[in-house]
């Protein structure tokens, strides 16, 4: 039961961040992420203590197993929020798709989903929730850096792809990476 623990912290994570954006719909995106992940990582110390105290492994063990649970819960994470949720979100595809299916079967022409969604609107959208967040800040018309979290974890998931995969920067892939 125990080794289910990444996946029962994950459920938990997803119904958290759903019941989150639909309940709290003013609340900024990384809060909604940040808070249903503290969620999971709540669920997979509740469920290491409980191990615990069901099981009475040496208290090593039970680190060791909350470790492993905690990083496996990470990568489920990961997964939900970059590779599943994130796609769904802000892919220009899935956007496009959508205004074709708003259209109905009298579909759009090129002009007008061209107007619908094009670089200024996504800019205006991003720029946005970049004010909106505190991310950037708008003094005497020109844009400056405010609050760094959003950065701060890109420049993280940079460092981890280069680490992870071997590359000499966020933009080569060591299987294509010719200079080696």
């Amino acid at each position: 039961m125990f080794l289910l623990t990444p996946f029962a912290a994950l459920l938990v994570c997803v119904i958290a961040h759903v019941s989150l954006t639909r309940v709290f719909t003013q609340m900024y995106r990384l809060k909604v992420f940040v808070y249903s992940f503290l969620a999971g990582s709540a669920t997979t110390a509740c469920l290491t203590v409980l191990f615990h105290f069901r099981v009475t492994p040496p208290w090593t063990d039970t680190l060791g197993y909350g470790g492993l649970w905690g990083v496996c819960y990470l990568c489920l994470t990961y997964c939900y929020f970059f590779g599943f949720y994130n796609t769904g979100e802000s892919a220009r595809r899935i956007r496009l798709l959508i205004e074709l299916d708003r259209a109905g079967a009298k579909g759009l022409t090129l002009a007008e989903l061209l107007s619908a969604y094009n670089a200024k609107t996504i800019i205006n959208a991003r720029l946005d929730r970049l004010l909106s967040s505190g991310q950037l800040i708008e003094k005497e018309g020109r844009l400056t850096m405010g609050v760094l979290i959003a950065l701060r974890i890109a420049q993280i998931m940079v460092q981890l792809k280069i680490l992870f995969l071997g590359t000499e920067s966020e933009f080569g892939h060591a299987a294509y990476n010719t200079n080696k």
